[in-house]
C-alpha cells in the first residue's frame, strides 16, 4: 500500500521561479520509499523545500496557521514586536539568517581561498625547486653516465691486464713444468750415475786396499832383501881381503863374486816391483 499528498500552487506574481501558472507537487509514501514529484517529475525533498522557501514558505515561519487568541495578542502588541512579526512573516528573518550563514560561508570561502593561494604559491615554489632539481638531476645523470663510462673503461682495462697476466702466468707455469720435468729427469739420471760411481768407488777402494796390502808385503820383502844384500856385501868384502895371493883363491873369489852378483840381481828385482 502507499499514500500520497497532492498540492496545487498558483504561481501568480511569479513568486515561484517556474514559467507556469499552476504547479503540482506530489508526495508518495510507501513502506520502503518516500518520493516527491514536481509536475510528475521525480525530484528530491531538498529541491521541493528550496522551491517553497523561494516562494516565501519557510519551515521556520509559524504564522501560516494562526492559533486562537494569537490575533488579539498581535493587535495589542507594541510597534517593535509588530515590526519583528512583520519581518518574520515576510521572511526577512530567514533572509537575515541566510545572509549571516552566507557571510559565514563567504568568510570561510575567503579563508579557504587564502589557503588555496598559499598552497598554490607553495606549489609554484615547489615546482620551481623541482625544475632546479630536474636540471641538477639531468646534470647528475650526465656526469653519472660519464663516470660509469670511465669506470667501465678502467675495469675493462684492468680486466684485460689481469687476463694478460694470467696468460703469462699460465705460460710460465707450463715452462716451469717443462723445466721441472727436465730437472727431474736430470736428477734421476744423476742419481743413477751417483749409484754407479759409488759402486765403482767401492770397487776402487777394495782394489786400493788390496794394492796397499800387496805393497806393504813387498815393502817387507824388500827390507829383508836389503838386509840380506848388505850382509852379502860385507861377506864379499871379507873374502876379497882373504883371497888375494893364490890362484885357487882367485878362482874361488870369482865364483863367489859371480854368486854375489846373482844374489844382488835377485835382490834388485823386488825394488823394480815396488
Amino acid at each position: 500500500k502507499q499514500w500520497y499528498q497532492r498540492r496545487v500552487a498558483i504561481t501568480a506574481g511569479n513568486r515561484i521561479p517556474i514559467e507556469k501558472e499552476e504547479v503540482t507537487i506530489r508526495r508518495v509514501i510507501g513502506f520502503k520509499k518516500d518520493q516527491y514529484f514536481l509536475d510528475k517529475k521525480n525530484v528530491t525533498k531538498t529541491d521541493v523545500m528550496n522551491l517553497l522557501e523561494s516562494a516565501g514558505f519557510s519551515r521556520s515561519n509559524p504564522y501560516y496557521i494562526v492559533k486562537q487568541g494569537r490575533i488579539n495578542q498581535m493587535a495589542v502588541a507594541p510597534d517593535s514586536q509588530r515590526l519583528k512579526l512583520l519581518r518574520e512573516v515576510a521572511g526577512t528573518r530567514v533572509y537575515d539568517e541566510r545572509k549571516e550563514e552566507s557571510l559565514g560561508i563567504l568568510k570561510d570561502t575567503e579563508g579557504k581561498i587564502e589557503k588555496i593561494d598559499e598552497f598554490l604559491q607553495y606549489i609554484e615554489e615547489r615546482l620551481k625547486t623541482l625544475e632546479e632539481e630536474k636540471e641538477e638531476l639531468k646534470e647528475y645523470q650526465k656526469w653519472d653516465r660519464m663516470h660509469r663510462s670511465l669506470e667501465y673503461t678502467m675495469y675493462d682495462k684492468e680486466l684485460r691486464e689481469v687476463r694478460d697476466k694470467l696468460e703469462s702466468l699460465d705460460q710460465q707455469r707450463l715452462e716451469e713444468g717443462d723445466r721441472t720435468k727436465d730437472f727431474t729427469i736430470h736428477l734421476s739420471t744423476t742419481a743413477n750415475e751417483i749409484k754407479f760411481l759409488e759402486r765403482d768407488l767401492k770397487e776402487l777402494e777394495i782394489k786400493t786396499a788390496s794394492t796397499r796390502s800387496e805393497r806393504d808385503q813387498l815393502a817387507d820383502e824388500r827390507q829383508l832383501q836389503i838386509r840380506q844384500r848388505a850382509k852379502l856385501e860385507l861377506d864379499l868384502k871379507d873374502l876379497d881381503e882373504i883371497c888375494n895371493d893364490d890362484l885357487a883363491t882367485k878362482v874361488g873369489h870369482s865364483t863367489i863374486r859371480y854368486l854375489g852378483t846373482d844374489i844382488l840381481g835377485e835382490l834388485v828385482e823386488p825394488e823394480s816391483l815396488v
